[in-house]
């Protein structure tokens, strides 16, 4: 299924090229958090899982942002739609615990055996 995004919902008149660019390209950050939308209810547990992926060093983007950045990013988007599935927080951090356990022991798994190697030629 493609990813589809639509924020024609939103008062964007005012808005700069960049807060379009933005915008064209938010729909894979609602991916990372698995949220559909942006709303007036929901932007503050966008904003949670934004900031705990950068905290655990999976942020959605190339370089994190700071939260006041992310934070009128959202209230500009209330409004913004995807057809993205969404999780609760529960299973969304059980996911990402999943995930990040497995990172773990592929490190362990990697220096073990680079351990029991050492010194052979």
């Amino acid at each position: 299924m493609a990813l589809k995004y639509d924020y024609t919902n939103i008062n964007c008149s005012s808005w700069t090229k960049e807060d379009h660019k933005i915008a064209h390209g938010f729909c894979w950050t609602l991916m990372a958090v698995e949220m559909q939308d942006v709303t007036e209810k929901n932007w503050k547990e966008i904003l949670f899982r934004i900031l705990y992926l950068q905290k655990i060093g999976k942020g959605p983007w190339t370089e994190d942002q700071e939260t006041k950045v992310i934070i009128e990013w959202l209230k500009k988007l209330i409004g913004y739609g995807t057809n993205v599935g969404e999780k609760s927080r529960a299973k969304w951090l059980r996911h990402r615990t999943n995930y990040l356990a497995r990172d773990v022991q592929a490190d362990v798994e990697q220096e073990l055996f680079w351990e029991s190697h050492k010194g052979e030629k």
